[in-house]
């Protein structure tokens, strides 16, 4: 028994008198529980096979069995490792999150996916070749269903980093820690597809940060010409001034392709904030900076101030609510004086 939405969310054909069939099932309240139409559930047998021959591979329809019920064809979507991943995990399918992997862009935000959920997901990111952005923001995977710790599992991010066509993804309020910022410097080494990232609202840290400005530096200055990485978004994730010197790092790495930054609301200070603006001083790439919500103090504010006057580049500057006193008005009238570029600052 299983349920009519999973089927036609498959794409599954529907007999004759499947309609008259539903309507009578509908009224009897058993809809949700309804008996599949005959040889209509080859996508969920194909998830069965694969979930008892792990890492079986199929080179022709021969090579799955003789019997009819396998002869599903691949269509490059991940449904089938996504049904095999629940059912072995023993976690319900979700017809939503079927669907979605038929797309281009997958956008399953707020779904109060958990984290076998986020395991189950991932294999299925893993086969999939159709999309090519994901938006998982709001479910609630945390490092364990982005970062698989048993032999054969694969979280989101693991996904991620063996995916050929994801370009653009966002996982924003999905409990992510420290310990999924260890992957990062073997995600942005073997990814080189991926050019919009964005981690806001999670529990990295400091030291979570400082792990990935390390792995965005290795990326840009060893492992690809400047990095694959044009859009950043890291904030409220509880950095401080360890995670802005790394990121400095990143950013006066050169070449590099970083064009829109953001670290609002988190834990940078006075040192942290000097370090990030000496490098974007003689950036060439940046356009787009947010550093909104974090206590620069009067040093932090001066930095700004000279930073402005040496760069060429940056049009945005986002620095509301960053206890800048009057102290700092000077230097930043002066840098504002000299710079020719800037188009929007808020400051308030």
């Amino acid at each position: 028994q299983v349920s009519f939405r999973v089927a036609d969310t498959l794409g599954v054909p529907r007999e004759p008198d499947q309609e008259e069939r539903l309507k009578i099932l509908r009224a009897n309240s058993q809809f949700t529980v309804s008996v599949a139409p005959p040889n209509a559930l080859q996508g969920l047998f194909l998830a069965r096979y694969r979930m008892d021959n792990p890492g079986h591979t199929f080179a022709a329809e021969s090579d799955l069995t003789s019997s009819a019920s396998y002869k599903t064809p691949e269509d490059g979507s991940g449904c089938a490792e996504y049904i095999a991943a629940s059912m072995r995990l023993q976690d319900p399918i979700k017809p939503y999150v079927l669907l979605q992997l038929r797309n281009t862009h997958i956008q399953i935000q707020n779904c109060f996916l958990s984290s076998r959920q986020g395991l189950a997901l991932g294999e299925a990111l893993a086969s999939n070749r159709i999309a090519t952005s994901l938006d998982a923001s709001g479910n609630g995977f945390g490092d364990d269903g982005c970062v698989a710790s048993k032999p054969g599992e694969m979280g989101v991010l693991d996904a991620i980093k063996h995916s050929d066509s994801l370009t653009t993804v966002r996982l924003d309020r999905v409990r992510l820690n420290r310990k999924s910022a260890v992957l990062f410097k073997s995600l942005l080494e073997k990814t080189v597809t991926l050019t919009s990232l964005s981690l806001a609202n999670n529990f990295i840290g400091d030291i979570g940060g400082e792990l990935i400005g390390k792995a965005l530096y290795h990326g840009a200055d060893t492992v690809s010409n400047g990095g694959s990485i044009r859009i950043l978004n890291l904030a409220n994730n509880g950095m401080g001034n360890r995670a802005a010197a790394a990121l400095a790092a990143y950013i006066n790495c050169a070449p590099n392709n970083l064009q829109d930054f953001d670290l609002a609301y988190n834990h940078i200070r006075e040192e942290g904030a000097g370090a990030l603006f000496e490098a974007l001083a003689t950036n060439s790439s940046v356009t787009s900076f947010s550093i909104g919500w974090n206590g620069l103090g009067v040093a932090g504010g001066v930095a700004m101030g000279q930073m402005l006057g040496q760069n060429e580049k940056l049009t945005q500057l986002d620095c509301n609510n960053c206890r800048m006193t009057s102290e700092c008005a000077a230097a930043l009238a002066a840098g504002l004086s000299a710079n020719s570029t800037i188009q929007t600052m808020l400051l308030e």
